[in-house]
């Protein structure tokens, strides 16, 4: 059976439908693709054999766990909410063996009357779809072999979905799309190493498929759970940055702010490139620093001045190490940062055009082992969750994004709004308030799916999808 995309079906529209036709419904599994709420609106529910808990979601007891394995047995229950046996009524549908029918007609046969009846179809309007086999894996191999071809900068492909997906593009995996936006980040969140090992390892594949067309996409791996780190395959990684910390201290400060960079270089030119009359101050630094680097002429000066300013803001003073700091001290230190500015801008294609967000490519901060992390997962600090909190929330609008994986968010739960994106599985009561899925975590969930709730969207926000089998699973 096929679930026909009921998430966008409101309850409203439901009893709608009611009072002029009938709405049917169909789903492989229920799971979050019928909320309670609509569900309720559905007083005919027809069940063929599943798991007890299943049986009692959809007739209101669990008859149809004796089907279980069955092919064709079905269950009608007119009046679900009564939960009564006695509302049941059983019958066993058609089926058509791979064998001859009649004299002159096979299965095949009927799959010919099948696909005429497809063609015809398309005369109306229709949805595209593809059968749901619930036995097959993705292996590592199908896995690279499907995404090599489907490669996108802000794509990022998770497996088959477990119900029918639309996509305008007619694409027919579930995937992580990403925005230049808030929060944008992706939290890779399970109580089990092996699944956090396999979303990661999921991410990981995506990127270096990517880098043969997209090369300019570059990484920064900080890792404080050594063992997940050395079991992923991150030395297919090319253009990255690898640093082992334990402590959420200056190294880690300064490795995740890349998005404050860009955004210090973008404001400087958007006012560097306009009416800017330099101060004495930006002209002795330049030509204190113009013999060694090459840095000369009107509009270095220009940058050079608009990033002094820049850096009296508060916002600049937290994030590049001035808070707190006084007299030469804050000098020396507002001086570095500025230096290392001009050098980066002086780094960059075309470094004499307006340096915009479009000059930078995405760039992606992976964090393994937040739980592991002194001052975060352990020994938590609230001025460093809440500190590592502000540089996510805006690293995605400057095309930062970072992928964090915890077994636990205990300590760093206030955390959680600025993930957007969060891979999960296996998840307990516990867990799933910590990263606040409320009513929308399926009550059930196969071995072989994983989850992928997104905060943005409306409806059905956790929706299922096949994780990738790793070859030593056979």
């Amino acid at each position: 059976m096929l679930s026909l995309g009921v998430g966008k079906i409101r309850k409203r529209e439901i009893r709608q439908d009611y009072l002029y036709s009938y709405l049917l419904l169909a789903s492989q599994e229920l799971g979050n693709e019928i909320d309670k709420g609509m569900l309720g609106n559905l007083g005919t529910r027809l069940c063929l054999g599943c798991l007890a808990k299943t049986s009692e979601q959809i007739l209101g007891n669990d008859e149809a766990k004796t089907n279980f394995g069955q092919k064709g047995r079905l269950i009608i229950n007119n009046n679900p909410a009564v939960g009564s046996v006695e509302e049941n009524v059983n019958l066993r549908t058609p089926f058509l063996p791979d064998v001859k029918i009649g004299s002159n007609r096979t299965i095949f046969d009927y799959m010919g009357f099948l696909h005429d009846l497809g063609k015809a179809s398309k005369k109306s309007p229709y949805y595209n779809i593809s059968f749901y086999d619930e036995q097959r894996f993705d292996f590592e191999v199908d896995f690279l072999e499907y995404i090599r071809s489907r490669v996108h900068p802000k794509f990022l492909y998770l497996g088959e979905p477990s119900f029918v997906l639309h996509n305008p593009d007619g694409e027919k995996w579930l995937r992580i799309e990403l925005i230049t936006d808030s929060n944008q980040n992706i939290l890779i969140f399970s109580p089990l190493k092996q699944n956090r090992q396999k979303f990661l390892a999921m991410m990981l594949y995506n990127f270096i498929a990517m880098q043969r067309v997209y090369p300019e996409i570059g990484h920064t791996v900080i890792y404080a759970d050594r063992l997940l780190y050395e079991s992923l395959e991150f030395s297919k990684l090319q253009n990255k940055q690898v640093h082992y910390l334990k402590e959420y201290t200056n190294p880690l400060y300064g490795n995740i702010r890349s998005a404050m960079w860009r955004k210090l270089m973008i404001e400087c030119d958007e006012k560097a490139f306009g009416p800017v009359t330099p101060s004495p101050e930006s002209e002795a630094l330049l030509e204190m620093i113009s013999k060694d680097s090459n840095l000369s002429g009107e509009l270095w000066l220009k940058r050079a001045h608009c990033i002094l300013e820049l850096l009296k803001m508060q916002s600049y003073i937290n994030a590049f190490g001035m808070k707190g700091l006084s007299g030469d001290s804050l000098k020396n230190q507002t001086e570095m940062v500025t230096i290392q500015a001009l050098l980066t801008m002086k780094s960059l294609k075309n470094n004499f055009e307006k340096i915009v967000l479009d000059t930078f490519p995405p760039k992606f901060i992976w964090i393994l082992g937040m739980e592991s992390t002194l001052g975060l997962g352990v020994d938590s600090r609230s001025p460093n969750v809440e500190d590592l909190k502000s540089v996510l929330r805006e690293s995605s609008e400057y095309n930062v994004f970072f992928i964090v994986s915890a077994a636990t968010m205990e300590d760093t739960s206030t955390m959680r709004v600025v993930f957007t994106h969060v891979l999960c599985s296996d998840l307990q009561g516990s867990h799933q308030n910590q990263i606040k899925t409320g009513d929308e975590y399926p009550d059930t969930c196969a071995d072989i799916l994983g989850i992928y709730f997104n905060s943005s969207w409306e409806s059905n926000k956790c929706r299922k999808f096949k994780k990738m089998k790793f070859e030593e699973e056979i």
